[in-house]
């Protein structure tokens, strides 16, 4: 009794140890979470994980993988905290550890021969078996062992069992093979159930790489105008998105009048996410008399450009061809600068008119212009001049008697101006003018302007930010059609003007303001103060916010006509109307959510 006591106690203290070894090694394992990149990472039942990259630390670690069943790719990646990687590790090998052992037969007949009670006569009412055949089975399965091909079963006393020995032997063998196969089937399924398996929605780069993710670009023209549907049709390699903070690159595109009448197009390309520090800028010059469609091939050339360098850090840059030889030779332009025959001077002639009529209501509105400009990076001069001519027609009929009402507002101005560049900050120039206006009482008015302007930024940076401050003085020979409201027909007025705008077009939006002021110095009551604001800002990816206000303090209409305006000069605005002040303002949010995706075009039923 002594000795069986010390053996129970030996092999309990043996049992524990193990478990004790069991639980640390396992504490051990679960506290390992570092993964190398491109590692693979066996699962169980042929099924792998390829880890593509990690983030955070500790029991926080997750990792971004592929999952792959025999050597073929699941779908698209997606991210598994670290921990729940290492416990499919561990419950894979030893599924595989208990199909390798079912393959082979092999299995410690000790342990079977243990588990057997040798009590004669006893059968299991479910299968009709012997309960030591029952018993032996049970613990088979607990300890996680596979079946043999062949079971050593005791003999027991009962002779009738004898002959039943071997029909026994392979009823037991089916059952213990049949329940660890359902086990191995329920595991592999529920272990591929808790893996979100993505269909892939784009070839793969290979059949045995992981799909390869498009690069993500956000197109920003919140300053400009650009074609969407051209651009998302003709770069398709790409993914269009509609958030700016969840996309690889950021392309903010600005847009400039050039002194022949052209534009030039500025296009700033911001990496992001892991493209984070490459920034780029590229320029492209419209021609002056270039058409829509002409214009927005520029743009798309200038954008394909510029993302390349991104493409090329992708998987996808094995899908680009870049072609550096021109079709003709005779389309090469030289790069070194040409002589210009007009030596840079631009011309431009135009006259609109239109014609309305009703039955109570009729109009005419015709105008025409002259510019002739030449600008270059030392010196800006312009010749203008221009002419419009409206009258209106109005009438009326109360059931008693007819009213006709008749409307004549001409407009005419000629005008030159001269600004020098005086380095990178500084500007300087003046303004002549010869013009009149019925509207505004002026038979005819001679006005001349001299100014400096300072940039606080270079001038070179005016597509993304723009900070100047001017100051100018100006003389001015007014003379009116009527006397006016200071009891003058003509007068001569001096004084002064300061301004000041600031201008942003940045990755989180566009701001403008202007605030200016200006007066007479015989009245410095005679005064002006106008400011404006214009703000479009990006709270997050989908939450927008805009808000634009204009107002101004009129003190300075000196032009105003002598008496009170009757309803028809109030209705019909045919002369200008006293007034000490104008304000407009207006105030909007946008939010957006769900897809990011913007790759799609469809122009079916756009009237709709």
């Amino acid at each position: 009794p002594v000795m069986e006591t010390r053996r129970k106690n030996t092999l309990c203290f043996k049992l524990l140890l193990f478990k004790i070894l069991v639980f640390i090694t396992s504490a051990v394992v679960a506290q390992d979470l570092s993964f190398k990149e491109n590692e693979l990472i066996d699962i169980g039942a042929g099924q792998q994980f390829k880890i593509l990259r990690c983030r955070h630390e500790g029991a926080k670690q997750e990792c971004e993988v592929m999952h792959y069943v025999n050597v073929r790719q699941q779908g698209n990646s997606f991210w598994l905290l670290a921990k729940n990687i290492n416990e499919g590790v561990r419950a894979g090998k030893f599924m595989d550890r208990k199909m390798e052992l079912a393959e082979t037969g092999k299995a410690p007949k000790t342990s079977i021969k243990k588990s057997f009670t040798n009590q004669p006569g006893v059968t299991d009412k479910k299968t009709g078996l012997h309960n030591s055949v029952v018993l032996a089975v049970n613990n088979y399965l607990k300890a996680g062992l596979p079946a043999p091909d062949t079971l050593a079963i005791p003999k027991v006393r009962d002779s009738s069992m004898v002959n039943q020995e071997k029909q026994e032997r392979d009823t037991i063998i089916t059952i213990m093979k049949d329940s660890i196969k359902k086990r191995a089937d329920t595991f592999q399924k529920e272990t591929t159930q808790a893996i979100p398996v993505v269909t892939p929605t784009e070839p793969l780069v290979s059949a045995d790489s992981v799909i390869a993710k498009k690069l993500s670009v956000f197109i920003d023209c919140s300053n400009t105008s650009c074609d969407m549907n051209y651009i998302r049709t003709n770069i398709t390699i790409v993914d269009f998105l509609l958030d700016r903070t969840a996309a690889d690159v950021h392309v903010l595109i600005n847009q400039q009048r050039t002194g022949s009448g052209g534009s030039s197009i500025q296009m700033i390309f911001y990496g992001q996410q892991k493209f984070a520090g490459i920034h780029d800028t590229l320029t492209v010059n419209v021609e002056p008399n270039s058409t829509d469609f002409e214009s927005r091939a520029e743009m798309l050339q200038g954008i394909k450009a510029g993302i390349l360098p991104f493409l090329l850090k992708t998987p996808y840059a094995k899908y680009i061809e870049v072609n550096l030889n021109p079709v003709q030779q005779k389309s090469l332009q030289p790069i070194s600068v040409t002589k210009d025959v007009w030596n840079y001077w631009v011309f431009t002639i135009g006259g609109s008119g239109t014609f309305n009529s009703g039955q109570v209501y009729k109009s005419t509105e015709a105008s025409s212009y002259i510019i002739a400009g030449r600008t270059t990076d030392k010196l800006k001069v312009s010749f203008s001049g221009s002419n419009n001519y409206n009258f209106y027609k109005y009438s009326y009929n109360d059931n008693v008697t007819s009213y006709e009402y008749e409307i004549l507002n001409r407009y005419f101005l000629i005008q030159h101006s001269l600004i020098a560049s005086l380095g990178s900050h500084w500007g300087m120039g003046y303004q002549v003018a010869y013009s009149k206006s019925t509207f505004s009482n002026n038979k005819s008015r001679l006005y001349g302007k001299t100014a400096v302007e300072y940039s606080i930024f270079p001038y070179k940076d005016v597509n993304t930010r723009l900070f100047t401050i001017s100051y100018g003085l100006d003389v001015r020979a007014n003379n009116y059609y009527e006397t006016t409201i200071y009891f003058l027909k003509d007068e001569i007025l001096v004084g002064q003007m300061a301004q000041a705008d600031l201008a942003f077009n940045q990755k989180w939006g566009t701001f403008s303001s202007t605030i200016a002021y200006s007066n007479y110095f015989k009245d410095a009551s005679l005064n002006n103060l106008s400011a404006s604001l214009k703000l479009y800002f990006r709270i997050t990816g989908g939450l927008s916010f805009n808000i634009y206000a204009n107002g101004s303090r009129v003190r300075d209409q000196v032009y105003l006509v002598k008496g009170s305006a009757n309803i028809q000069d109030v209705l019909t605005r045919r002369r200008q109307l006293g007034s000490e002040y104008n304000f407009s303002s207006g105030v909007g949010l946008i939010f957006r959510f769900g897809s990011k995706l913007n790759n799609f075009v469809n122009r079916r039923m756009d009237n709709l």
